[in-house]
C-alpha cells in the first residue's frame, strides 16, 4: 500500500530532500509545496493520507495551517516537522490536534527515518480508527443478532470482568511497590508528572500530589548544576541519552518547594506506557551520606596533620600505618616504618616485653607508658604512648598516639637544679621569706625567725596570726580570707609583728599564691621598713602645715624635692588621675612630663636650684597616670621643703583651650585640602551669586588659567542657556537646594559639557540667606555611556530579529543531501569531495555559534580600548601599523576586536593576492580616522556601499554589516573609499570625546 504525503515548507531544496528520502523507502508517494495558504484551498483529504508541516513559514506558520487542516477536513493525519523548538509552540500545536512534532537538526538518516516512522504511525493509527467507525456501524446493523447471543456475551463479559480482576490484582502490586519504595519515584513525560509516590512528596517538601504533578519538571532544579552546566541543558542530555539508550544513572541537585536544594542519585528510565514513552524517575537522597564521606575524609586530615605520632600496630608487632608526624618524629619515610617491627624501633621492646604487652593489652583494652624511641639518625627520644585494642573482623590491631616527652624530661631535671638554686636563695635572702598554708606557717628561713626573736622550729607549724601586732590582727585575718574565697585582695601591704623583745616591728609584705606540696598556699616576702614608717610621721607632720595652705588652690600645686615629688594637693591628683597622693609621692616628677620637654625642664630646674629664682609660665605637655597626656601651663619657684632645696609647680591644664586652637588649625588644613584636591568643581557666592569662593578643579573644568581668575564672576555665565539658570534658580527658590540636576554647561571658551549641579543656601544665625554652596560633576563620558548602552539595546533587537531557523534548515539539506549522495556513490574521488562538503557543513556550524557570540552586540557596557592592542589582536602578518596610532585609546563596544578581525580577514578572503595592510591614523579636526588599507583588488564603486548591508557579500554577509553595526553604537562611523584595481581601503571616523592619546607605561 503506498502513502500519499503532501510535505509544505517554504525551503524548496529541504522539500526535495525530504521528498527523496522518503520515496526511496519504496511505499510513500511525496507531493510537495512551498506555500500553505495554496494547500488550504484543495481537497486535501481526497489526494493525501498524511500532511507534514513546517512551523515557520512566510504566508502562514505550522499552527494556522493546522488549524485550517482541522476546520476543513477533520482528523486528517498532521505532523510539524520544524526547526523551531520552544516548549510552547510543542504544546500549542499539540493542544491543536498535532499528532506529532518532530524537531529538524541533527543527523538526516535518523531524523527522516523518525520522520517515517512517525507518518506510517499515524496513518495506521487513522485507518484503524475508521476501520472502528466502521465496525460500529456493523454492529448497530447486527443488533438484533448481538441480542439473540446474550447469554454469550454474558459468559464472555464475565471473563472480562475475571480479566480486568486480575489486571486490577497486578496494578495493585504495582502501586505497591511504587508506593512502599524507600526512593522517591516519579512517572513522567518529557514535559510534565504524570505519578509520584509519597517519597517524592516528602523529598521535594510537597503535601499534596495534585500540587507536585501540577509543578513543571524545571522548577523542581535550580538554574545551574554543580558543575556550572545549566540545570535545563543538562536535563535534556540526560533525556535525550534515556530516548536513546533505555536508561541513565547520574548525580543531580533539586530544589524543594520551600527554595532548599538536596543531591541525588537518579536512576532513569523510559518505557512504553499507553502507546507513549514514559520515564520512570528513581531519586535517591545522598546529601547524609556526602556529609557522612565528608566527615570521614576530615577525620583522616585529622589523624594525618596531629602533631601527635599516630601508629597502627598488627598483633605480630609490624607497623601497619604511621602519620606525616611519625615520619617527622623518626626521620624514617612512611615505607620505611611500614616494613619495621616495632623492636626495631624502640630499643626496650624486646620480643618478651612485647608478648607480654599485647596479653595486658587485650584484657585491659588500654595502655598508658612511657619508652624510647630510636630515630633513624640514632637519636633516642623519650614518648609516652597511649595504646587502645582495636578488632575489625578478626584482625587485632593495636592503635597508638604517641607523644614525645623529651623536653618535658628535660624540664624535670632543670626543676631539680631549679629547687635547689631556689633553696640557696631563700636561705641567704634579705627578706623574710614566709609561706602560709591552711592559717599556719609551713616555712619559715632563719632571717624571719631572728624578726620575731624565736627559732624557726618554734615557729613552724604554729598559727600565723599569733605572730601578729594584735591591733592588726582583724586586719590581716579579713584580707587572708578574702584571698582564700578568691575575692579581691591587695598583694602588697603593711602590718606589724610581734618582734623581739615585745615590741612591734613594721613590715611590708608582698604575697603571691603558689602551690606547695600539691596544695594551695601563699608566699610571703617580709621587708622590716620600720625606718621608713619613723620617717613618714615626721614627713606626715610637715605636710600638714602646708597643706592647709595651698589646699584649697585651684590650680594643681606640687613640690619636687630631688627630682620627686613630696607632696601634691588634692587639685594635682585630679589633674594625674591619682587615686591618692601616695600614689606619686617618692615618684620622679620627670615620669609625669613628657620627653619632648626634659632637656628643657633640666634646664629650668637647676636655674630654680642655682638662681634660687622664679621662672617664667612654659607650656609643656604631662601624662597622666594612665598614660593620658594633657597640655599645662606651668610656672615654678624655688622652695625649702624639709630642709632641702626644691620647687613649688603650679600647673594649669589647658588641654580644652590647645585642643580647640588645634581643631580650628587642623579644620582650616583639612578644608584648603579638600578643596585643592576635589575632582568636582566647587562654588561658594555671595547673596548676589558672584563667586567668592572656587576650587581649583573649577577652574580646570571649566577652562580658566586659575581659581582666581573665576573670583567675582557671577555664576550665571556657566549656564549655557537661561531656561537652565531659570530652572536651577527656581528649584533653589522652591526646595532649598538641587540635587543631581543634570544640565548642559558652558567652559570659558565656549565648549559644553554635561554637568550634575548639587546646590544648597547658605544661611547666617539670623536664618538669612547669605550665599550658596555649589558641586558640578562633569558627566558627559556618563552621559555618553548612558547612549551607547540605548543604542546598544537598539542593535540587540536587530540581531534578534536574524534567527538562526533558516541556517538550521540550510545545514539540514545540506548534510542530508551529502549521505544521500555518500549511500549512492561508489567513485573514491566524488567520495573525497563529499568528505570536503561535510567538513563545510561543520564550518556552518561553527558559524552558528559565531552568531551567538554576535547576540552580545551591546550587551556590556562600552569602555576604552588601546587601537595598537585591537590591531594586535588581529595576528595578522600582513600588517603594517604607523606610529601614529600608537598610544591612541578609542571608546567602543566591548566587541570592537571583531571589527578589525573581520576587515583583515576580508582583505585575504577576498582581496586577491594581498601582501600589505597598512593602517595609519589622521587627525580631521577634532576627529580621528582610522585608515586600513591594502594591495588587493579593491572593490568596486557600485558595491561601496553594499557591502555594509545585511546578507551581501561571498561569505555569511554578515561580517561589515555588524562591524558598522559595532561601531555605530558610539558613535564611529565606517565607509570604503580605495580604488578598484588598486585596493580597498576603509576609514573608520572616531568623533571627538570618543578617542584619545594616552601615556606608554
Amino acid at each position: 500500500m503506498t502513502v500519499s504525503v503532501l510535505y509544505v515548507d517554504d525551503e524548496p531544496d529541504l522539500l526535495e530532500l525530504a521528498q527523496i528520502f522518503l520515496e526511496q523507502q519504496g511505499d510513500f508517494h511525496v507531493g510537495v509545496s512551498t506555500s500553505a495558504a495554496d494547500m488550504l484551498r484543495l481537497p486535501l483529504n481526497l489526494t493525501y493520507d498524511v500532511i507534514v508541516s513546517d512551523y515557520q513559514m512566510p504566508d502562514m506558520d505550522g499552527l494556522a495551517f493546522l488549524k485550517g487542516v482541522r476546520e476543513r477536513f477533520g482528523d486528517m493525519p498532521f505532523i510539524l516537522f520544524t526547526g523551531r523548538g520552544r516548549e510552547e509552540v510543542v504544546i500549542e500545536a499539540l493542544n491543536n490536534g498535532a499528532d506529532f512534532y518532530i524537531q529538524k537538526g541533527g543527523d538526516p538518516v535518523a531524523q527522516f527515518a523518525e520522520l517515517t516512522n512517525k507518518i506510517r504511525y499515524a496513518v495506521s493509527r487513522r485507518k484503524a480508527e475508521r476501520e472502528l467507525c466502521k465496525i460500529n456501524d456493523e454492529i448497530k446493523a447486527a443488533y438484533d443478532q448481538i441480542t439473540a447471543s446474550e447469554e454469550e456475551l454474558r459468559g464472555q463479559f464475565e471473563e472480562l470482568e475475571r480479566s480486568e480482576n486480575r489486571i486490577r490484582v497486578s496494578e495493585g502490586k504495582f502501586r505497591a511497590l511504587f508506593e512502599q519504595s524507600h526512593d522517591a519515584l516519579i512517572l513522567s513525560t518529557r514535559t510534565r508528572a504524570l505519578d509520584c509516590n509519597s517519597q517524592a512528596l516528602k523529598l521535594f517538601g510537597f503535601t499534596a500530589k495534585e500540587d507536585f504533578l501540577r509543578t513543571l519538571p524545571p522548577s523542581l532544579s535550580p538554574r545551574f548544576q554543580p558543575d556550572g552546566k545549566e540545570s535545563a541543558d543538562s536535563a535534556t542530555y540526560h533525556v535525550d541519552k534515556v530516548f536513546r539508550e533505555g536508561r541513565d544513572q547520574f548525580t543531580w541537585l533539586h530544589s524543594r518547594k520551600d527554595g532548599s536544594t538536596f543531591l541525588a542519585d537518579v536512576l532513569l528510565s523510559a518505557f512504553e506506557l499507553d502507546n507513549q514513552t514514559v520515564l520512570l524517575s528513581s531519586l535517591r537522597d545522598i546529601t547524609e551520606r556526602n556529609r557522612m564521606e565528608e566527615k570521614l575524609r576530615l577525620l583522616k586530615i585529622s589523624v594525618d596533620s596531629a602533631y601527635d605520632e599516630v601508629f597502627w600496630m598488627g598483633m605480630d608487632g609490624g607497623i601497619r600505618y604511621v602519620n606525616e608526624a611519625a615520619c617527622e618524629k623518626t626521620g624514617y619515610t612512611k615505607e620505611e616504618l611500614q616494613k619495621m617491627k616495632i623492636s626495631e624501633l624502640d630499643p626496650d621492646f624486646d620480643p618478651a616485653r612485647w608478648e607480654w604487652s599485647i596479653a595486658d593489652l587485650r584484657k585491659n583494652k588500654k595502655q598508658l607508658f612511657q619508652t624510647r624511641h630510636r630515630r633513624k639518625d640514632g637519636g633516642i627520644l623519650d614518648v609516652e604512648i597511649s595504646t587502645v585494642y582495636v578488632m575489625r573482623g578478626r584482625d587485632e590491631y593495636a592503635f597508638c598516639f604517641v607523644r614525645d616527652i623529651t623536653a618535658k624530661k628535660q624540664a624535670e631535671e632543670l626543676l631539680r637544679e631549679s629547687e635547689e638554686k631556689y633553696r640557696t636563695l631563700v636561705e641567704n635572702a634579705n627578706e623574710v621569706i614566709a609561706i602560709v598554708q591552711d592559717w599556719r606557717l609551713v616555712f619559715v628561713h632563719k632571717k624571719g625567725a631572728d624578726l620575731l626573736g624565736r627559732t624557726v622550729e618554734e615557729i613552724t607549724g604554729k598559727h600565723f596570726i599569733e605572730f601578729l601586732w594584735p591591733e592588726d590582727r582583724g586586719m590581716i585575718k579579713e584580707r587572708h580570707s578574702d584571698r582564700i574565697a578568691g575575692k579581691q585582695a591587695p598583694e602588697s601591704y603593711d602590718f606589724r609583728v610581734n618582734g623581739t623583745g615585745n615590741r612591734p616591728i613594721w613590715v611590708m609584705n608582698s604575697m603571691t599564691d603558689i602551690t606547695w606540696k600539691g596544695r594551695p598556699a601563699s608566699l610571703n616576702l617580709m621587708t622590716d621598713i620600720s625606718g621608713r614608717k619613723e620617717a613618714e610621721d615626721r614627713l606626715r607632720e610637715s605636710e600638714e602645715k602646708f597643706r592647709r595652705l595651698i589646699e584649697g588652690a585651684p590650680d594643681a600645686i606640687y613640690i619636687g624635692v630631688d627630682w620627686k615629688f613630696v607632696f601634691l594637693n588634692s587639685a594635682a591628683i585630679k589633674l594625674f588621675r591619682a587615686s591618692s597622693a601616695e600614689q606619686l609621692i617618692g615618684t620622679p616628677f620627670m615620669d609625669r612630663i613628657h620627653p619632648s620637654f626634659h632637656d628643657i625642664i633640666r634646664d629650668r630646674v637647676h636655674q630654680l636650684y642655682d638662681e634660687k629664682a622664679p621662672v617664667p609660665v612654659l607650656e609643656e605637655v604631662y601624662v597622666r597616670l594612665d598614660g593620658t597626656e594633657f597640655d599645662a601651663e606651668v610656672s615654678s619657684v624655688p622652695f625649702v621643703f624639709d630642709g632641702r632645696g626644691g620647687s613649688v609647680v603650679f600647673v594649669r591644664d589647658i588641654t580644652d583651650r590647645k585642643r580647640a586652637e588645634r581643631e580650628r588649625r587642623e579644620n582650616d588644613e583639612k578644608y584648603r585640602y579638600i578643596l585643592e584636591n576635589l575632582q568636582d568643581a566647587y562654588f561658594q557666592t555671595d547673596r548676589d551669586m558672584n563667586i567668592v569662593l572656587v576650587s581649583p578643579s573649577a577652574a580646570r573644568m571649566f577652562g580658566y588659567e586659575s581659581a582666581d581668575k573665576m573670583a567675582g564672576m557671577p555664576v550665571s555665565e556657566f549656564y549655557h542657556n537661561a531656561e537652565l539658570r531659570d530652572e536651577v534658580q527656581s528649584t533653589l527658590k522652591e526646595k532649598g537646594k538641587v540635587t543631581d540636576f543634570i544640565g548642559v554647561v558652558a567652559r570659558k571658551d565656549g565648549s559644553t559639557f554635561w554637568g550634575s549641579i548639587n546646590a544648597q543656601f547658605i544661611y547666617n544665625d539670623a536664618k538669612e540667606i547669605t550665599g550658596i554652596d555649589a558641586m558640578i560633576r562633569d558627566i558627559t563620558e556618563r552621559k555618553a555611556m548612558e547612549q551607547a548602552i540605548s543604542e546598544a539595546n537598539r542593535k540587540l533587537n536587530l540581531l534578534g530579529s536574524i534567527t538562526r531557523h533558516d541556517i538550521v534548515n540550510q545545514l539540514t539539506m545540506l548534510k542530508g543531501f551529502t549521505q544521500l549522495a555518500v549511500m549512492k556513490n561508489t567513485d573514491a574521488v566524488v567520495g573525497d569531495f563529499l568528505k570536503k562538503i561535510e567538513r563545510s557543513a561543520d564550518g556552518i556550524n561553527h558559524q552558528i555559534a559565531f552568531t551567538k557570540t554576535y547576540q552580545e552586540l551591546g550587551v556590556q557596557s562600552p569602555s576604552w580600548f588601546r587601537l595598537d592592542a585591537l590591531i594586535a589582536a588581529t595576528e595578522a602578518p600582513e600588517i603594517q601599523i604607523s606610529d601614529t596610532c600608537r598610544n591612541i585609546e578609542i571608546y567602543s563596544d566591548p566587541m570592537v576586536e571583531r571589527v578589525f578581525f573581520n576587515l583583515v580577514d576580508n582583505a585575504r578572503r577576498h582581496g586577491g593576492d594581498v601582501t600589505t595592510i597598512a593602517i595609519r591614523c589622521e587627525r580631521a579636526a577634532d576627529d580621528l580616522v582610522i585608515i586600513i588599507e591594502d594591495d588587493g583588488t579593491g572593490i568596486a564603486p557600485e558595491e561601496k556601499e553594499k557591502i555594509f548591508s545585511k546578507g551581501f557579500g561571498k561569505g555569511s554577509g554578515f561580517g561589515l554589516f555588524l562591524a558598522r553595526e559595532i561601531l555605530a553604537i558610539t558613535g564611529i562611523t565606517i565607509r570604503e573609499t580605495g580604488y578598484l584595481g588598486i585596493g580597498a581601503r576603509f576609514e573608520i571616523t572616531v568623533p571627538k570625546n570618543r578617542w584619545r592619546a594616552v601615556k606608554d607605561h
